[in-house]
This record gives C-alpha cells, sequence and structure tokens, in this order.
C-alpha cells in the first residue's frame, strides 16, 4: 500500500464516533457505452434518501448538506476524467475532507453513518500492494511504480559509457571483455541503489524486473539482500510507451503475487490454530473479545464475511453480534454497528493489519473470521502461575 493512503486509512480508523455524520463515497467512476458515469445517478439517489432521514433543521443537517454540495463541487470541476475509482470521506462538522482517485476500479457504495466505513478502503489497500517495477534494456533503465494511485516512471539510471560488444581479438578481447562487464556491473549497482530509494519512498512490497538474459546476472548481483525478498518475477524486457500498457501486462503477476500472500497468511492462521496456545484464533466471537483485549495483530477476513448488524459499547469499545442493548462487562447502551466495520476499524485503531482472502475455506468453517495475536492471555490456567 501506499505511505499516503495508509496514513489516511490509519488517521480516518482513530476518528471517534459523533454525533454527524460522516460519509463514505466509493464511486465506480468508469463511462458505459453512452459516456455516462452510472455512479453519479446511485450517488444522487442515496444522498436524497439520507437528506430525507435528516431532521429538517439543526447541525447534523447542516454538515451534511455542506458536504453533498463539496462532494458535488468535486465531482464536476475537480475529480479526475481518467480515475477509474474515486474514494470520498466527508464530514463538514468535523473536519473531514479526503478525496482519494485511483488507477483501478471500486464497486460503487455511498454510506452515512457516524464514523467512516473503511472495509472497502482496507480491502483495496490490500488487494493492490505498490509494485516496483525496473524496466532494463541496454545502457538505459527506468524504474516505475504501480499503485492503487499512481502508474508513472519515477527513476531512470544510464551507464556511464556506452558498451559496444566487438571482437578485437587476443589480450586486448579479454581485457576489453573485462571492462565491458566491470561497466555493466556498475550500472546495475546503480540500478539496485535507485530502486533501493524507490521501494523505500514508495513502500513497494513487490519488485518485478524486465531485462535481457544478457545482463539479468549483474542485475540480481546488485540488488542487496532487503530487495532479492521482494522480486516475485524477472522477465524478458519488453518495451512500453505508457505505464498503463506495463500495468496491463503485469495484472496477471500482480494477482498472483497477492493469491500467495493469501495462502501465507492462511497457512499460517491454520498452523497456529492447530497448535496449543498458538497465537490465532477464530470466529466472530473470540476475535471480537481477542480485540477488546488487544490481542489482534492481524484481522484476516474472508471476502464473503459480511458481519450484519452488531453493538458496540461506547466505553469500553465491546463488540458484540446482534441486537444486545448493553455491555456485560459495564452496563453501557450497546451503539449500532456493521459488524465488519466495526471489526476493522478496532484492528486499525490497535495498529493491526487486515487481511481480506478471496478463498479461504478454512476461515469459512470458522465463519468467514480469523485473527492471527500478538499474545495469548489464557496460557496461565494451563502453565500455572508462572506468567504473570
Amino acid at each position: 500500500m501506499t505511505q499516503r493512503l495508509a496514513k489516511i486509512l490509519r488517521a480516518l480508523s482513530a476518528e471517534p464516533r459523533g454525533d454527524h455524520l460522516v460519509l463514505s463515497v466509493y464511486l465506480d467512476w468508469s463511462v458505459d457505452q453512452n459516456g455516462k458515469r452510472q455512479a453519479l445517478m446511485v450517488l444522487e439517489q442515496e444522498l436524497d434518501r439520507f437528506e430525507a432521514e435528516l431532521e429538517a433543521r439543526g447541525p447534523r443537517r447542516d454538515s451534511f448538506m455542506a458536504d453533498r454540495q463539496r462532494i458535488t463541487n468535486y465531482l464536476s470541476d475537480e475529480a479526475p476524467l481518467e480515475a477509474k475509482g474515486l474514494v470520498i470521506f466527508a464530514c463538514n462538522a468535523r473536519q473531514i475532507w479526503e478525496t482519494i482517485p485511483l488507477v483501478v476500479p471500486v464497486a460503487t457504495s455511498i454510506a452515512a453513518d457516524d464514523y467512516p466505513h473503511l472495509y472497502q478502503f482496507a480491502r483495496l489497500l490490500d488487494d493492490y500492494n505498490t509494485f516496483a517495477v525496473v524496466a532494463a534494456e541496454g545502457q538505459q533503465a527506468q524504474i516505475y511504480v504501480l499503485s492503487l494511485e499512481a502508474m508513472e516512471q519515477v527513476e531512470q539510471t544510464e551507464a556511464r559509457e556506452r558498451v559496444n560488444r566487438v571482437e578485437v581479438g587476443g589480450w586486448s578481447q579479454r581485457r576489453y571483455e573485462r571492462h565491458t562487464a566491470f561497466t555493466i556491473q556498475l550500472h546495475a549497482n546503480e540500478i539496485a541503489a535507485a530502486l533501493q530509494q524507490v521501494v523505500e519512498e514508495h513502500d513497494a512490497r513487490h519488485i518485478v524486473i524486465l531485462t535481457n538474459d544478457s545482463v539479468k546476472g549483474q542485475i540480481r548481483q546488485g540488488l542487496p539482500p532487503q530487495l532479492h525478498e521482494r522480486v516475485v518475477d524477472i522477465s524478458a524486457y519488453q518495451r512500453v510507451d505508457e505505464p498503463t500498457q506495463l500495468f496491463a501486462s503485469l495484472e496477471p503477476l500482480m494477482q498472483e503475487a497477492e493469491r500467495r500472500l493469501e495462502t501465507r497468511v492462511i497457512g499460517r492462521l491454520e498452523e497456529q490454530l492447530a497448535t496449543k496456545g498458538g497465537l490465532a484464533l477464530a470466529g466472530e466471537t473470540k476475535v471480537a473479545q481477542a480485540l477488546l483485549k488487544g490481542q489482534v495483530d492481524t484481522l484476516i477476513l474472508d471476502a464473503s464475511y459480511a458481519g450484519g448488524q452488531g453493538g458496540e459499547c461506547p466505553t469500553c469499545g465491546l463488540l458484540r453480534a446482534g441486537r444486545r442493548q448493553s455491555c456485560p462487562y459495564d452496563g453501557s447502551e450497546l451503539l449500532p454497528v456493521d459488524l465488519r466495520e466495526g471489526l476493522v476499524r478496532q484492528t486499525l485503531r490497535q495498529g493491526g493489519q487486515v487481511e481480506i482472502v478471496s478463498d479461504g475455506a478454512a476461515l469459512q468453517r470458522h465463519g468467514g473470521i480469523g485473527a492471527l495475536l500478538r499474545f495469548r492471555d489464557d496460557l496461565q490456567q494451563e502453565v500455572g502461575d508462572t506468567i504473570a
């Protein structure tokens, strides 16, 4: 994920529930065969519905109407026409205003609640990790960043001298070949240094290298271990005129990288669930309890998990499924909450990660929800007083 979007996600998760509505707007910004953006019609219908449910006068309505006008102005005057998706969070009374154009489509949905709806945002960041792509041919190399927000060339390197592969014969040939190899390796090291800077600046999780077989070895050799670990593919060089072409050609590879990550997460969850005292739990109730105790390191949700209506304690943060009236711990009246949104928001507020998997058969046996934990707090009963 990009550092900017990760920061926005964390900041929004930290927003407390309040008296004013927060609009969470996800729009498929593509055009249909008639050149229309169907998402605009859906947005207007939903905003009309929210407005009709508000009181005739008052600060809550004033804030909503200001947000509606600002969103309308943004979509008509500022939203990039080339974007595939748009995400907007708005609450005038609480000074929340975030607009996020995306290079990938997003399913249209609009929510008005007393907290931001972040599940879809978190899923986008989980599904589309940032890639750094090196395209190296001859004595030149370009480095691209492919992320949710941008597909752009961010760096370019060039060998310090031109290499011509010629036959000069005898000792001179061997000296020339050694000098040529040194020149190529020097450029490969410069590519690695530029790539390291790009990875750090853009928080790129994966690296793809497109190059010729003649220099593939030197480029591999120039990469430090921390970059080697992020390389998901080294393929033949292909010339592209636009980053969008590069994105299209690499999209299957990017999807496969995400599937591999999901498989590793599910494998770790299953391993820990099968281990006595393992750092994992599964099931809605157990995960909600672990969140209450600050145990959750990674919340894992199957894409089919819907959550449904639940309750949230405004005092201790307890999440409960169904329409319960009061918190069993402090007696506070539970506030209504979309349980999936509540789980995601609380995980992010505690500094945890959210992983959404598309094929978690093992997870589905537990209702589509599990968690990897930072610690267990139930071991003392098994081992006595050795744990404080």
